[in-house]
This record gives structure tokens, C-alpha cells and sequence, in this order.
């Protein structure tokens, strides 16, 4: 007996759905591109694509890793000239260096071998610390270039003439302002090479030894230290690479308060607010003044004009700086130069009116291309920052820029001097 058929509602039959097939060429498509094991598989235009973009990326990546190892050797620098200078400050306070009865001047009296005497900067009858000048505090340079005429200038200048020890300066004197020494060693140069290379040397940059095995620590290196007859003990000390060496400079924060000559002296324990800059040196060069040897090496010291200021000094803004050889102006981002200008004392408050010196250290932010358009000398302008520049300061609308090389960092504080 048939069992009755169940019927199906027409709604359900409306509501199945419906599953389109592929077609034929859609099936012969797919197929040209299924693998062996029945999966969809790739092109060879496909693979080599790939390969490309990842070539490219890796390519990218190495490009880079030099680019980082440049960022992370300029950082460490940085940071170690910042240590360098805030130490530097702090040893100038401890060993009282701003105490200008400690302040030895050299004079030259003529070339080699006829080196003039040591003389006492504050002292009666000479008042170059009274027409309150503006000194650079470099024992070290001085203790390797003692016998060296030009040696008490800075920087060194092979054009100007000494710079004297009687002030008021006429205008046309030397630029430099005088390199001078400390009393704290004996007149022998090998006596104060030791003792002013252990206090102008930063010492934190120590030695590491590489260990044996990765798993190990790496340790600082000790050195016997050479104690002549003493056998007994054989003192260490820790080993330091001594890249970074450091000299100051001091000059006064305002020439209303100048004293010049022919005028009374004021009581020596009047104390004088000073701009005291640290200046940071990266494996500075200690040849003896003058040009170098070498006509595409420039100088350790050197002079340069600033024959325009576009930028009109507002925080030191872009100059333009002209020297007879284009070798002079090798400069790069993140150096430092120092601009000389002349600022004129009017009378009163001075007896007489007379031209004091005045230098300000800035950071080279950028520099252009050196250009050469004979017969005028090469020219290239470069980005400063660092304080104002007063256009009163310049000669003719003109002022000097003192380059060095080596110079990493100056860190400047105003400090009161006792005299």
C-alpha cells in the first residue's frame, strides 16, 4: 500500500538556494593554474615579482644600517663632549682656573730661538687684565708649542703681528686673542705636557677588553703606571682612549666696566662677570702654529672673513665667509666657529674712546657649497646659531670667523672673576 505523499510547501521551495555552476571557461581558467596537488599555484612572472620587492627591501635595509651607525657614533659624541664640558666647568671652579693671579702670558720677543719670558698677567703697571681683553685658557697647546713663535695667538694667525700686552688695541691690531698658561708647574715644557695633559684630557672614555667568550662581561683595562725606581706596588691606573681634550675661553660680559690705561686700578678683589666657554675637542691636533704642510689640509687654526651677515646676526643667523684659499673654509654641520669683531668704548664712561675685542662661539647648523668666481675669493655661506650678533661689532660692515678643527662642543657660563 503507497504511504501518502507529503507535500512541500512553496514557500520553503522559493527559499533554497540557488548555486550558480562555473562555466566552461571559467573551468579551463582555474585548471591552467591548479598544481599537482589539486591547490592553486603561481606564475613564474609571479615568483619573480616577489623575489624583486623582497630583494628591494632587503637592499633598503642594509642601505640603512650604515645611515644608523652614523647617527649612533654622532650621538655617543655628543653626549660624551656634553660629559666633557660640564666636567670642564666644574674643574675650572674646583682648581679655581678663573682666578687671573694664576694667569701666565708668553711673550714672543722674535722668531726661534728667542722665546720671550713667562709674565704674570695681573701685576702693576700692566693692565691688560684691566682693559678686561679676553684670553684663551690653553696650557695644553702651549706646554707642546712652547718654543713656537705665534704661539701665544688664537688661533694662530701667520699674517698678524703678536698681539700685545698693552691695551687700549688700536684698530688695526691683531684679531687673536692671547693663548695663555697656568701657574701650576715648572718652566720645564716635558714637566707641564704631563701634568696638563692629566687636567685638559677627559678621562671618562675608558678601555674596555674584549673577553674571551661571548658569555663573559667585557672589563676595563688597567696600565701599570711607570713609577722610574719605585719597584715596589706598581701602581694602575684605568686606561682611557683620550679623544676629547678641552681649553676655555674668558671674556667679559660688558664693556661699559672696561678699564684702560692712564686710569685707576681697582681694588683686585673686585670681582667681574665673564662668559667662560668650554671648548670640546675630538682628537685635536697639536702641530705647531702655521699653514700646514699638505695645500689641500687646512690649517688646525685658521681665519676666515665674514663679509656679509643676510641673516642680520639674530641669533647668529647665516654669514658669508671668504678666505684666499677654498681648503680654509672646510666646514661641516655640527662644528663650531668663533666670531671676532671689534665694539667700540665710547668716552665717557672711558677717559678715551678706544676699540675692546669682542668673540662669541656658535654652532654651524648648516653650509653651503664653497663657490669660486675669479678673481674674487671662494666664498660659502653657512647657518649659525648661538647668541646675537650686534652689527656694531663689525669693521666696515665686516667681521673674522676663527675655524678649528676638531671642534665637537662649547658650553658657556657666566661666571663672576676675581681680580
Amino acid at each position: 500500500m503507497r504511504g501518502k505523499e507529503k507535500a512541500v510547501p512553496t514557500e520553503n521551495l522559493n527559499s533554497v538556494k540557488r548555486v550558480s555552476l562555473p562555466s566552461a571557461a571559467g573551468l579551463a581558467s582555474h585548471g591552467g593554474r591548479r598544481g599537482a596537488g589539486g591547490g592553486d599555484g603561481f606564475t613564474l612572472l609571479e615568483v619573480l615579482i616577489a623575489m624583486f620587492i623582497i630583494m628591494f627591501g632587503l637592499l633598503g635595509i642594509a642601505a640603512l644600517l650604515p645611515i644608523a651607525s652614523q647617527d649612533m657614533s654622532r650621538a655617543a659624541q655628543a653626549d660624551r663632549a656634553a660629559a666633557c664640558g660640564r666636567s670642564a666647568l666644574a674643574e675650572m671652579r674646583v682648581r679655581q682656573f678663573c682666578d687671573p693671579m694664576g694667569w701666565l702670558a708668553v711673550q714672543s720677543l722674535g722668531p726661534p730661538p728667542a722665546f720671550g719670558p713667562v709674565v704674570q698677567m695681573v701685576l702693576p703697571g700692566l693692565p691688560a687684565l684691566d682693559a678686561r681683553e679676553s684670553y684663551a685658557i690653553d696650557p695644553l697647546y702651549l706646554a707642546y708649542n712652547a718654543d713656537k713663535q705665534g704661539a701665544s695667538q688664537f688661533p694662530f694667525n701667520p699674517d698678524s703681528p703678536a698681539t700685545p700686552l698693552a691695551w687700549p688695541a688700536p684698530v688695526n691690531a691683531a684679531w687673536t686673542m692671547r693663548r695663555i698658561t697656568l701657574d701650576r708647574a715648572g718652566p720645564v715644557a716635558a714637566v707641564q705636557q704631563v701634568l696638563f695633559d692629566r687636567i685638559f684630557t677627559w678621562q671618562d672614555d675608558v678601555v674596555f677588553g674584549r673577553p674571551g667568550e661571548q658569555s663573559q662581561r667585557a672589563t676595563p683595562v688597567f696600565t701599570v703606571t711607570p713609577t722610574g725606581f719605585a719597584q715596589a706596588g706598581k701602581p694602575e691606573y684605568l686606561s682611557f682612549e683620550g679623544r676629547f681634550t678641552w681649553l676655555a675661553t674668558v671674556c667679559p660680559a660688558a664693556a661699559q666696566e672696561a678699564i684702560i690705561n692712564n686710569t685707576p686700578v681697582l681694588p683686585m678683589n673686585r670681582k667681574q662677570a665673564c662668559r667662560v666657554s668650554v671648548v670640546v675637542f675630538d682628537r685635536r691636533s697639536f702641530d705647531p702654529p702655521g699653514p700646514s704642510g699638505d695645500p689641500n689640509e687646512p690649517p688646525a687654526e685658521r681665519w676666515a672673513d665674514v663679509v656679509a651677515f643676510p641673516g642680520g646676526g639674530i641669533g647668529g643667523g647665516d654669514v658669508l665667509l671668504q678666505a684666499n684659499d677654498p681648503a680654509w673654509l672646510a666646514l661641516r654641520e655640527g662644528q663650531w666657529l668663533m666670531l671676532a669683531g671689534l665694539e667700540l668704548v665710547p668716552s665717557p664712561p672711558a677717559p678715551q674712546a678706544y676699540y675692546r675685542k669682542v668673540y662669541r662661539w656658535y654652532r654651524i647648523l648648516a653650509a653651503g657649497d664653497i663657490e669660486s668666481n675669479p678673481p674674487n675669493p671662494p666664498q660659502r655661506q653657512v647657518t649659525l646659531a648661538g647668541p646675537d650678533w650686534m652689527m656694531n661689532w663689525n669693521v666696515n660692515g665686516q667681521a673674522k670667523a676663527a675655524l678649528f678643527n676638531g671642534v665637537i662642543g662649547v658650553y658657556t657660563e657666566t661666571i663672576e672673576v676675581e681680580r
